[in-house]
């Protein structure tokens, strides 16, 4: 008899691995900012404790960009590489730029208050 053959199946594709990391950074930015306002509210209650961590907060927003940055640029990579599932790399990517987008405006708004204040 006449058999009919199908062309075989392709591999079920997986997710991008950048993406996954991209998104993986997204997530502990995401805590990070979380608990730098935990911190800051905190230390906004006790003011005697204020001086002696004055600078963590600068330390995780600078931890914050450079991780958002990172961040950005894998997901970049994951969507220039099509060849793989696209879920977490345009998650991760779509996050971190506005993460990133986020402390660039709270930088320029601290700029314009700090001007307004005559500092």
């Amino acid at each position: 008899m006449n058999e009919i053959s199908f062309p075989p199946k392709p591999p079920p594709r997986k997710h991008s691995r950048l993406g996954i990391v991209s998104c993986i950074i997204a997530i502990l930015v995401f805590l990070i900012v979380i608990g730098d306002i935990a911190i800051v509210l905190r230390l906004q209650k006790n003011p005697t404790v204020l001086q002696d961590f004055e600078v963590i907060d600068p330390v995780l927003t600078c931890l914050t960009a450079i991780l958002a940055m990172a961040g950005l640029g894998l997901g970049i990579a994951a969507v220039v590489r099509k060849e793989k599932k696209g879920a977490f790399r345009y998650i991760g990517l779509i996050f971190n730029a506005l993460f990133l987008l986020g402390i660039f405006g709270l930088y320029v708004i601290n700029i314009a208050l700090m001007r307004v204040a005559g500092g």
